[in-house]
Order: C-alpha cells, then sequence, then structure tokens
C-alpha cells in the first residue's frame, strides 16, 4: 500500500485531527486482509516518507482501485521507527470514536465484502499524470479520485504520477493506462513527442489524450500530434472533469 500524507498547513480535516493520511491499498483483497488482521483489532503500522509526532492526532483515510466510499478511521500515533528511506508510523484507533461512527464503518467494510456496487466497482479507469510539477500532479490526482467518481455512475479512477517524458513514454510501454494526462512541455522527452511517439502504435489510436501548458501557444502542435483535447494552465478542475466527462461520452459510443 502507498501512504499520502496532508501537513496542517496544506489541509486540516477536523479539529482533533491535525494530518490526514491517505493510505492506498493495491487491492481489495489487500484492504479486506489488512482490516481483519489490523485495524479491527485497534491499531495498524503505516511506512511514510515524513515522520509524524508521538501522540499526534490522525485520520486515516483508506481506498484501493475501485473503492467509491473512502473509509476514514481516527486515530493517535503511538510510535514512530526511522527506515532507510521513510518511516513506519505505529497509529492506534481513538477510543472514543462514537458508537455511530464505529457502527458506520463496519457497515461499509461489510459492504464491500459482499461487493455492493454502492460502495465498490470493477470499473477502474487507469490514469497517468506526466506532470513535472509534483504539487499540480497531486491536485490533479485528488480531484479525479475524490471528485471523478460523480462522472458516471458505477466508475472509479486510479492516478500514476511520473515526472517526465522519458519516465511517461516507459509507464506507457509497460503498464498502458486508460487515459494520459501530460504535460506538453516535459523534461527529457516533452510530452508533445510523448504523444506523437503512442499515436504511431496502434494500440495507442483511440486512447483518450488530454495535453496541458501554461503556453497557449502548444494548442496546435498538441493537437497536432494527436491529443484530443488541450487545456492551458492554471488548470480548473471543473474544466478537467468536463473535458473527462466529454471523452468517456465519446468512448462509450466509439
Amino acid at each position: 500500500m502507498t501512504v499520502e500524507d496532508d501537513r496542517p498547513s496544506e489541509r486540516r480535516t477536523s479539529e482533533r485531527a491535525s494530518l490526514t493520511l491517505k493510505v492506498e491499498y493495491p487491492s481489495r483483497e489487500g484492504f479486506l486482509l489488512d482490516y481483519t488482521e489490523n485495524i479491527s483489532h485497534g491499531g495498524m503500522m503505516i511506512r511514510a516518507a515524513q515522520p509524524a509526532a508521538v501522540g499526534e492526532q490522525v485520520e486515516l483515510a483508506l481506498s484501493f482501485p475501485g473503492l467509491l466510499t473512502r473509509v476514514v478511521l481516527r486515530g493517535t500515533v503511538r510510535w514512530v521507527d526511522q527506515r532507510d528511506d521513510d518511516y513506519a508510523i505505529g497509529v492506534a484507533f481513538a477510543a472514543d470514536n462514537d458508537a455511530t461512527q464505529t457502527a458506520r464503518v463496519m457497515d461499509l467494510v461489510d459492504r464491500i465484502a459482499r461487493g455492493d456496487s454502492a460502495v465498490v466497482t470493477d470499473r477502474v479507469l487507469r490514469v497517468l499524470v506526466a506532470e513535472d510539477n509534483t504539487h499540480l500532479a497531486a491536485l490533479i490526482q485528488r480531484g479525479l479520485e475524490g471528485r471523478g467518481r460523480s462522472l458516471t455512475e458505477g466508475l472509479a479512477f486510479s492516478v500514476d504520477h511520473v515526472a517526465d517524458g522519458v519516465a511517461a513514454w516507459a509507464c506507457l510501454q509497460q503498464s498502458p493506462p486508460d487515459l494520459l494526462v501530460a504535460e506538453a512541455n516535459l523534461p527529457g522527452l516533452d510530452g508533445i513527442e510523448v504523444v506523437a511517439r503512442a499515436r504511431q502504435q496502434a494500440r495507442f489510436a483511440h486512447l483518450p489524450i488530454i495535453a496541458i501548458c501554461r503556453d497557449a501557444g502548444m494548442r496546435e502542435p498538441a493537437l497536432r500530434a494527436g491529443a484530443d483535447f488541450f487545456l492551458p494552465k492554471p488548470i480548473k478542475l471543473v474544466d478537467l472533469l468536463e473535458t473527462l466527462r466529454i471523452l468517456l461520452v465519446v468512448d462509450e459510443v466509439d
């Protein structure tokens, strides 16, 4: 599983939690196993790129590809262990969680286990975001995984991020996505070239591609290379979602 954190300077989700940890499991089975063996017994260990303070109140937003409603838990950091490249963080769940919230979480997990289509889906759209601005990439990821599900019923988004054109091309070859969002001026191999190379391969002939760039003059080169749409920066989430909605409708028609 992977973990992202939102520090208080960026986002405060409640008065009780100063830190939000977003935990992404690779599969529903992985989540259910961790819930059964650890979470249901009052705690869990996660690994994160940044440390947390012992005693700090945290909110855990647990998810996996295909989950339409995140599982949210509140807890307290009990221990922190620095590893080679990251930190192991032990979290104990808040003892004062009210009975209503506990019942809500248990009901949600039960529905996940049963495969309730209202909370979990097999329709997962894999999106590759090729963007060298990591802050913008994170905003796009949160927007798609959070509000993208409103585009069409029963559809979830799984977002991967790379920061240069070489990595984008390698990812396209090794793990082809369902949709590509690419900055036109990527380092290493620019996004225009990535799009053009993709369109030269038959398997990417119908891959939905959105090109983005601060330079509006890149619109025509991007469209000529094969991008379906061009969005100028700064990007508005509502514009990105509307563009995706159009692409999804076109894809269903095709």
